[in-house]
């Protein structure tokens, strides 16, 4: 029966094929690289298979599920920034160029970003509440 934490791992952490690195003398470096990352993600699942008693394909899955709303919550941070924090009017910053760049339609983009993004932005930049949040203190 093969290991479904190696089989995972696998498919997580996929070796390059030829031609996918550039340049490609760095191809053996790549295939290094990418088999540390895989035995580095393999350990790890294991080990959280252990202390939870998980299925390791449900962990596995669980864990892309909170990396997908990590990566959710950076976007939306750096839509915020971009629109919010670099004078809204940043060449190349535009909503359509933004939502280009996080691989969103324009209006997804725009919905993207609330009142507590800017709010969180802001403190990340150890920037000063606005007068309207001081006013909702």
């Amino acid at each position: 029966m093969p290991n479904r934490i190696n089989d995972i791992a696998r498919i997580a952490h996929p070796h390059p094929r030829e031609g996918e690195v550039k340049p490609a003398e760095f191809f053996d470096d790549a295939v290094v690289e990418a088999q540390e990352r895989r035995e580095d993600y393999a350990e790890n699942l294991q080990v959280v298979v252990d202390a939870t008693d998980d299925d390791e394909l449900l962990a596995a899955l669980s864990a892309a599920a909170g990396q997908r709303k990590q990566a959710e919550q950076l976007i939306r941070k750096l839509l915020t920034y971009g629109r919010h924090f670099t004078g809204g009017t940043q060449p190349g910053y535009s909503w359509q160029t933004l939502a280009n760049a996080a691989d969103l339609s324009y209006a997804t983009a725009r919905r993207q970003v609330s009142e507590d993004d800017i709010a969180v932005v802001r403190e990340s930049l150890s920037l000063p509440p606005t007068a309207e949040q001081k006013d909702a203190l």
